[in-house]
C-alpha cells in the first residue's frame, strides 16, 4: 500500500515540476503558483514516507534488537478505500536508565489481534542512539488473514 501512495504522490510531484518549468519561460504567476501547489503535495507526502523506509532498512540492517512487550492494537488514524488500518503498540523498560519507551508498529491492514493473545514479547529493532528510530517485527504474522 506505501508503495502505491508513494508512487502516486510522486506524480504530483513530477507534474509539479513540469508545471513550474514549462511556464518559468512564460512567467505565468498563476500557473507558477499552481506548480508550486503540486510539487509540495507531491514531495510533501513522498519525502517522509522515503525517509521511513530508509530509516527502517537501515535499522533492520545494524539495529539492536530489544525484546519488548505487547500492549495493544489500536485502530490507526491512516485510511485506504474506507478501511482504518491497525496498528501494534508495545512498551520496553531500559532498566539502565529507568526510562519506559513505547513503540508502535507500521500500519497493518488486516486485525492481527488474535494472532497477538498469546505473544508475550515482540522484537524490535532500534538504533541505540536514537530510539526513535526503530523498526517492530511482525514478520511471524501472517502476510494476509480473515479479519474474522
Amino acid at each position: 500500500m506505501e508503495k502505491f501512495i508513494i508512487g502516486f504522490f510522486s506524480i504530483f510531484g513530477i507534474v509539479g515540476i513540469g508545471i513550474l518549468i514549462g511556464f518559468y519561460h512564460i512567467g505565468e504567476p498563476v500557473m507558477l503558483v499552481v506548480g508550486a501547489m503540486f510539487s509540495l503535495v507531491g514531495w510533501g507526502t513522498v519525502i517522509p514516507l522515503v525517509r521511513k523506509r530508509i530509516i527502517q532498512r537501515r535499522v533492520r540492517e545494524k539495529g539492536v534488537a530489544i525484546a519488548t512487550t505487547f500492549m495493544e492494537v489500536i485502530r490507526s488514524e491512516v485510511s485506504m478505500n474506507d478501511r482504518r488500518g491497525y496498528i501494534v503498540r508495545t512498551k520496553w523498560l531500559d532498566i539502565d536508565n529507568n526510562t519506559l519507551y513505547y513503540f508502535s508498529s507500521n500500519t497493518q491492514w488486516y486485525d492481527p489481534t488474535k494472532y497477538l493473545q498469546d505473544v508475550g514479547t515482540i522484537t524490535v529493532l532500534v538504533n541505540p542512539k536514537n530510539f526513535r528510530q526503530n523498526y517492530m517485527d511482525l514478520d511471524f504474522l501472517p502476510k494476509r488473514f480473515d479479519d474474522k
